[in-house]
């Protein structure tokens, strides 16, 4: 059975998820590419489950994305309301892969969040935002994450880049 997505290199760093027919381009980094490419390399047990925590601020979509990982067999370790709480939780949870979002109220945005995650922990980022301005695209880009998702994010391609960085195709 072939994989619902193909990498793409001739429009750059990325791949593109067939999903019920339609065609979806998720761009990642060069780096972030990289790193896809060298999880698949290490290839997970599918009775091991990716252990995800979820770091946004509204309580409506986190719930709904927890909800969804756990039924496509995802473990979602943590809800975390602020890059604060994160921080707090993120060394005793040992997460395989934060959700962020961006913008998360009051104190550190979410991108500020990554970058404290991404130094002390190396844990991978994919984030969500309800901005795709050139500002926020460029600061997520500058921390390397797997990828990012503009709001509201389609479950069924977060699940699928999920997929391919930690398990083999």
């Amino acid at each position: 059975m072939q994989p619902p997505w193909t990498s793409s290199s001739e429009e750059g760093e990325g791949f593109i998820l067939k999903l019920k027919g339609v065609e979806s381009r998720v761009l990642l980094t060069a780096s972030a590419f990289r790193a896809c490419e060298a999880a698949q390399k290490t290839v997970m047990d599918n009775t091991d489950k990716v252990r995800v925590m979820i770091v946004e601020d509204e309580v409506i979509p986190a719930l709904s994305l927890e909800h969804h990982l756990k039924r496509q067999g995802f473990e979602v370790c943590d809800l975390m309301g602020s890059g604060e709480d994160a921080l707090k939780r993120i060394e005793s949870e040992q997460p395989d892969l934060v959700l962020m979002d961006v913008y998360l109220g009051k104190g550190l945005s979410g991108i500020e969040s990554a970058r404290i995650i991404q130094s002390r922990f190396r844990v991978p980022i994919i984030y969500m935002t309800g901005y795709a301005d050139e500002k926020t695209v460029r600061e997520m880009e500058e921390t390397e994450p797997l990828g990012y998702f503009i709001k509201p994010v389609h479950l069924e391609e977060l699940e699928q880049l999920i997929r391919k960085v930690f398990y083999a195709p």
